[in-house]
């Protein structure tokens, strides 16, 4: 989400968390129903990125952490992204939710998406517009592309209201 962000939107954007969260929220049903909201990051030990786990937690999300790694003589680090580590997590708690939200817009998730919605699963999309592979359009039940609404400027322009359109 940080990098798509900053592509749509500029170096300076970030995605305003409690924003998403609060849309997630409204997608599911017009009254209240119990969710559960993980952010998977990836972080170098090396900064402080506590800080936004700790922000995270507070608006109400599990957050999931894998430490960057480099190898020897390498500048990429490895082990920097979550496909496989979500894949896993929807599988393994698919007896525990009926609607699946990926805020993603990565054509890796299209066979995760088949496969929930082959189970019964309803499956929603949140990405921004640069950065939606195709597929998932025809793969998900609903795609929403996240808008400028959604996004906060640590520079002090924030964000404004609901965040996306369908």
């Amino acid at each position: 989400m940080w990098k798509s962000c900053r592509q749509e939107f500029g170096d300076n954007a970030r995605v305003d968390f409690q924003i998403l969260g609060s849309f997630v929220s409204a997608l599911r049903h017009p009254v209240p129903v119990e969710q559960r909201l993980v952010a998977y990051m990836v972080t170098n030990p090396a900064e402080k990125h506590h800080v936004l786990a700790s922000i995270l937690r507070s608006f109400g999300y599990q957050v999931c952490e894998r430490f960057m790694k480099h190898s020897k003589g390498m500048l990429k680090p490895m082990s920097t992204d979550w496909d496989v580590g979500i894949t896993i997590d929807a599988i393994d708690k698919i007896d525990t939710y009926d609607t699946f939200v990926l805020a993603s817009g990565d054509g890796d998730f299209v066979q995760l998406l088949e496969y929930l919605r082959a189970k019964g699963k309803r499956t929603i999309v949140l990405s921004f517009k640069k950065t939606t592979a195709r597929l998932l359009y025809s793969t998900a039940d609903e795609l929403h592309v996240l808008e400028e609404s959604i996004v906060f400027r640590p520079n002090g322009k924030g964000s404004e209201k609901n965040g996306t359109s369908s």
